[in-house]
């Protein structure tokens, strides 16, 4: 068997340099593969909890910018459809969603009138594994 960077197969050095690139080449692709898959998972949890965040904003623009104290004030279930548990900060009306791959927050915002939420990783989710809505503004 030919192998590109050593001749022919049976010459100890070379299978150690192709066994060695394999290795780097799978030490770079499986971590940024199980990104892609968190991403991707994370994408539909936020397209889960938009209607809990139009709900919160709904219940702020309508109560004189009262934020409420909890999610059944405002009449938000504790949990999205996959399972995944919803919890509120009264304090930020920031709303944090628990995903096996770690918290997903989101934060309101003001503007001109309109509540725009944005997200960022919490406790147990890297940035890089945050989805595209994640990084543009006014979600």
């Amino acid at each position: 068997i030919f192998i590109p960077f050593g001749g022919r197969l049976g010459g100890g050095f070379s299978f150690l340099i192709m066994v060695y690139f394999i290795g780097i080449l799978a030490a770079i692709a499986i971590p940024a593969y199980q990104n892609y898959t968190i991403k991707t998972q994370l994408n539909v949890v936020v397209i889960e909890s938009q209607p809990a965040r139009d709900k919160l904003a709904a219940y702020y623009l309508s109560n004189n910018h009262t934020i409420p104290d909890g999610l059944e004030t405002a009449g938000v279930a504790a949990q999205l459809p996959d399972g995944s548990p919803l919890s509120l900060d009264p304090k930020r009306m920031s709303l944090t969603v628990t995903t096996k791959h770690g918290e997903l927050i989101f934060v309101p915002r003001n503007s001109n009138g309109q509540i725009l939420w944005t997200c960022t990783n919490g406790e147990g989710l890297k940035p890089v594994q945050l989805p595209a809505a994640c990084r543009s503004p006014g979600r």
